[in-house]
């Protein structure tokens, strides 16, 4: 398998997103205190040749390659190594979650199940709690936690792991933590994830879940406590298309119209080099009437 996968995850804080499930987002009391632009400053774990998250101001904040005019890394920050997948709650509290990237050294095989978290009052990044696993990732498959997404309903983060799965065997899961009591729940087994996104529909609580090892998006239904309450089932495949044909889905971003973004790109269970790796954004429509997704526009 190609060693082509990058995490691009670069939330701006400052942007409430209107998705269904992600309205609450707050923001960091720590920016303010740091002298920053809240408008203009965002929380990044792809820096170039930076290790952990850093926080930047942009020159320009709708173009998250513009210019910084100022970052700032609180030593903690890299506390965890390489880090992937960002998400934020209602206070402005941020979880992150590990990256396996280029080597292990700064993040040892049993870190890449760990969720850290970045106070929103003091900026301090702890380790938050540690997702089970059975089997410790290999040379095979470096990779632990891959997708997160936090659910407002319920103060849930929702996390997926491919930790110890191999060519022969899948062994990931999908797990939804209190981040109040901190309690973890099982929602998924045997399956290796990469995206997670809650998608509500007709009061029914959907969570969509992105396939590593196939161009496929399922789902599951939901209570109103995020239990589930029916069988994993199959919505669509980006199989075929794109420049690449084989992406994978690692973000789904819910739009205000109810159309979801969905991030696609290459994705093998080997080490890739810390380089821009080409995206595609593929936009999905859902017709309740039918029950059936459409493929609206990509770029």
């Amino acid at each position: 398998m190609h060693p082509s996968f990058l995490w691009f995850h670069l939330v701006f804080l400052s942007f409430y997103q209107t998705s269904h499930s992600q309205e609450c987002k707050g923001i960091p009391q720590f920016i303010s205190a740091l002298g920053f632009d809240p408008g203009r400053t965002a929380l990044s774990t792809t820096e170039r040749k930076t290790m952990g998250a850093v926080l930047i101001e942009l020159e320009n904040a709708k173009n998250t390659g513009s210019g910084r005019t100022k970052s700032y890394q609180d030593p903690s920050w890299r506390s965890g190594g390489y880090l992937g997948a960002i998400a934020t709650d209602q206070e402005g509290n941020v979880f992150v979650i590990p990256k396996a990237n280029v080597n292990m050294l700064s993040n040892p095989p049993k870190d890449q199940n760990t969720v850290y978290r970045i106070d929103s009052k003091t900026g301090k990044m702890n380790s938050f709690v540690k997702v089970p696993m059975t089997v410790l990732p290999h040379e095979r498959n470096p990779y632990g936690l891959l997708g997160s997404f936090y659910d407002c309903d319920n103060h849930e983060l929702i996390v997926s792991t491919v930790a110890g799965s191999d060519d022969k065997s899948e062994r990931g899961a999908i797990y939804a933590i209190h981040t109040k009591t901190k309690k973890i729940s099982l929602l998924l087994k045997n399956t290796d994830v990469i995206g997670l996104a809650i998608f509500k529909t007709n009061g029914q609580r959907k969570l969509l879940f992105a396939l590593a090892r196939k161009s496929e998006v399922w789902s599951l239904n939901l209570n109103a406590k995020n239990q589930v309450t029916g069988q994993a089932k199959f919505e669509f495949s980006i199989a075929g298309l794109g420049p690449r044909g084989d992406d994978r889905i690692r973000k789904m971003r819910v739009q205000p119209n109810g159309t979801i973004d969905m991030t696609g790109t290459s994705f093998f269970y080997n080490l890739s080099a810390p380089v821009d790796v080409p995206e595609t954004i593929y936009n999905f429509s859902y017709f309740a009437q039918t029950d059936k997704w459409k493929l609206t526009g990509m770029r």
